[in-house]
Formats: C-alpha cells, sequence, structure tokens
C-alpha cells in the first residue's frame, strides 16, 4: 500500500505526528497552591490532560498566538468584580428553566462532537459533493482541534478557581452546580463552538441549525445561525453551573481567533502551506454570506 498515494499519505501524516506532544498529555502535574487558585473537586480526583495545551497546533503557528487577556483577579471581597462573577453563576443555577438545564445537559455531552455532527447535516443539507463535503468537515475539525489546544495553554497557565468551589467557600456552602465541574481549571471556557461556528459561517452563511444528538437520547434544538448555536453553547455552561461568564467571554473570543484562522473566509495567510509544512486547501467560501460571529448571549433556544 505504500506505492499507492493513498499509502504515502497516510506514511506522512504518521510520520508528522510522532513527536506533535500527544504522548505527554498525561505527564506527571502539580496541582496549583494557593490562596484562590484552582482546586479538584468531587468527583474529580486527577487533572485531565495537564499537558493538551503543549499539544502541535495544525494552523495556528503556536497555541499562544491566540490567548486571551488574563482573568479577573480573585477576590473574596463580596463587592469585588470577581465575586459578582460567581453571584451570576449562583442566582442563574438558582432559577433555572427546564429548558435551561436541558441546554446544559445537552452541550455537556461533548460539544467537539455536537459541533461535528452539526456540520455533517450542513454538508448534507446543503447538498455539498464529496470534495466540498470533505473540505468543510476538515475545516471545521481543525477550527475545534487548534480551538482546544489554545483553550488548554490558557487554561494552565490561569488556574483559576471553578464557581463551586468558590461559591461553596464565600457564598452558599450547601450549593451544587447543575453539572459536575471537569476536571480542570475554569478560565479560559474550554468549548470551542465559536471556532466552529465561525468556519461554518465563512463557508456556508448564515444558516439555520438543528443541534442534534447523533444518537438520539436528547431532543433536537433548533438555533437561527451558527452564531446562535455558539452562544447557546456557551451560555451552557453558566446554566451547568460550571463557568463565569468572563470565561465564556475569553473562550469564544479566543476559539473565534482560532476559527478566523481556519476559515477560507477570512483568507489565511498561508495560501499553500501553513508553518509547518502542512498543506492547506485555502478556498472561498462555499455559499454567500460569511461573517464573524459575536460573543454569546444569555438566552434559551
Amino acid at each position: 500500500m505504500a506505492g499507492w498515494p493513498g499509502g504515502r499519505v497516510a506514511e506522512a501524516i504518521l510520520d508528522w505526528t510522532v513527536d506533535d506532544g500527544y504522548a505527554a498529555r498525561t505527564a506527571p502535574y502539580q496541582l496549583p497552591t494557593g490562596d484562590g487558585v484552582w482546586e479538584l473537586a468531587a468527583p474529580a480526583t486527577a487533572a485531565v490532560d495537564p499537558h493538551w495545551g503543549n499539544l502541535r497546533t495544525y494552523v495556528l503557528g503556536t497555541a499562544r498566538e491566540v490567548q486571551p487577556p488574563a482573568p479577573l483577579p480573585y477576590a473574596a471581597d463580596p463587592n469585588a468584580s470577581f465575586a459578582a462573577q460567581a453571584q451570576q453563576v449562583y442566582d442563574a443555577g438558582r432559577t433555572l428553566t427546564d429548558g435551561q438545564r436541558a441546554i446544559a445537559r445537552f452541550w455537556a455531552a461533548g460539544p467537539a462532537a455536537r459541533w461535528l455532527t452539526i456540520a455533517a447535516d450542513q454538508v448534507t443539507a446543503h447538498d455539498l459533493d464529496v470534495t466540498e463535503g470533505t473540505h468543510a468537515l476538515a475545516l471545521t475539525a481543525v477550527a475545534l482541534a487548534d480551538a482546544s489546544i489554545a483553550s488548554w495553554a490558557a487554561t494552565y497557565a490561569h488556574n483559576e478557581i471553578r464557581p463551586v468551589t468558590y461559591i461553596q467557600r464565600h457564598i452558599d456552602p450547601a450549593r451544587t452546580p447543575l453539572l459536575p465541574s471537569p476536571e480542570h481549571p475554569e478560565f479560559p471556557a474550554g468549548h470551542s463552538a465559536a471556532a466552529a461556528a465561525t468556519v461554518l459561517t465563512g463557508l456556508l452563511g448564515d444558516a439555520t441549525v438543528t443541534a442534534r444528538d447523533a444518537t438520539g437520547a436528547e431532543p433536537d434544538g433548533h438555533l437561527s445561525s451558527f452564531e446562535a448555536a455558539a452562544e447557546e453553547t456557551a451560555i451552557s455552561r453558566v446554566y451547568a453551573g460550571v463557568h463565569y461568564p468572563d470565561g465564556l467571554d475569553a473562550g469564544s473570543h479566543r476559539a473565534t481567533a482560532s476559527g478566523s484562522w481556519s476559515s477560507p473566509a477570512w483568507g489565511h495567510p498561508a495560501t499553500a502551506e501553513c508553518t509547518r509544512g502542512v498543506p492547506v486547501g485555502v478556498q472561498q467560501p462555499l455559499l454567500a454570506g460569511g461573517r464573524r460571529p459575536r460573543s454569546y448571549a444569555s438566552g434559551p433556544r
């Protein structure tokens, strides 16, 4: 098979992945210590993939190219801006509707998989041919991957305390969030929906979106655009009780920046190859109407 074009491509990809950092993603890691830093929250027992931010990126030169500004400084003072962020999460969790709980649970179950399902459904809905469909799915996957690497590079640099820890310590000791907190620091939000939304909007323009569980276990969500779906993905984490609004904004902006590097609508600067020599097929949008998504906004489907 090595003599066939596909075999040669496979060999080149395997050679390229040898030193991509994946094997070291779970190397030993020392949990941070100090006032107001991230702590593991039950039922977590260890940090998840603490070195994921060191993985080699696909289109970004490095994960550090799209890092957000530093988060708000930690403060126990109830009048501080940081305390106000925690209070918003606490208040939201006490008044959740059934619809908001459903949104939180839907997007918590593998957001990258949700967005690849959205992309695949759009390929079918727009009747894209094999080349166009493969192109759309590949760009979406690359944008999600680079955004997640960039997020992990930031999250283990800032080590921000999770809302559940802050709320139980300073607002309500008995409060538990709707969903368990992930096994990594809070800032920025790791959901990379805005990256996928940026790519898909650039390729297909504004389109209605069905957020569908491929297993059929969860009810579908119907949203007016890729941007609206990204906004819902983001706000779902406040509903879940696991992120501050500030972390969502930072995560959305970071993911949008990552997506813009992968999106043909913005004209990637490397028209023949990215900085590591991996071919990137930069084309015009498949459909007219591409535009950048804004930050998230609260609201039900």
